[in-house]
């Protein structure tokens, strides 16, 4: 075992895990208490040629509600983790610009809101780094799957791939509309496929 949280009502969930051009490994996680909510995210490393893992690093805690759901990707000689956290709960970014050994304080990213699942990563074959994620608008009252691109210091403000109202799960098991858990990949350098599914609320059916 890498971690162990010591706590019977406390386990790891929400894992990802990256290789760093220099085939270093690196993961985060979160920790979940008996609520369902995790109350901190993780990161730990294996650095190449070695066989022993970092000690576990606190990366966020909980500001009232959760920390959850990270994501990690390594670009342009840095690690990028976007998560989970606030309430309600947003999106926040930590930075690491030496391979995982510190990592800048987490900030806001964007005026999106919702627990829709981890962002997802990918990089183009011009070097473009794409994230995409589900939230929903409180301002548009919106709900969608929003991409938005690194532009070297920060993210551009994200445009909606698809996008409208909320509609709950139907008394019949009719599913709704509540973009979540958005899945991201890179066909042949230039193409950008996505996959999803509904969020609970709207009783999801199909993928």
């Amino acid at each position: 075992p890498l971690f162990l949280t010591g706590n019977e009502v406390l386990w790891p969930t929400a894992l990802k895990m990256i290789m760093s051009e220099d085939d270093s490994v690196h993961i985060v996680w979160a920790v979940a208490d008996e609520t369902g909510n995790s109350r901190q995210v993780f990161y730990a490393s294996l650095p190449y040629g070695q066989t022993d893992w970092s000690s576990p690093v606190v990366l966020a805690e909980a500001i009232d509600f959760e920390a959850d759901t990270p994501n990690i990707v390594a670009f342009d000689g840095r690690l990028i983790v976007v998560l989970h956290n606030d309430f309600p709960t947003t999106r926040y970014m930590t930075v690491s610009s030496d391979n995982g050994v510190t990592w800048s304080p987490p900030v806001r990213l964007f005026s999106q809101v919702g627990s829709n699942g981890p962002a997802s990563f990918v990089i183009d074959g011009s070097n473009n780094l794409h994230m995409f994620f589900g939230n929903r608008d409180d301002t548009l009252h919106e709900h969608g799957i929003w991409h938005s691109i690194w532009l070297g210091e920060g993210w551009s403000t994200p445009m909606a791939v698809v996008s409208g109202p909320q509609v709950l799960g139907g008394e019949n098991g009719e599913e709704g509309f509540d973009p979540s858990f958005v899945q991201a990949v890179i066909s042949q350098g230039n193409l950008l496929l996505l996959t999803w599914r509904q969020d609970p609320m709207a009783g999801p059916t199909h993928i």
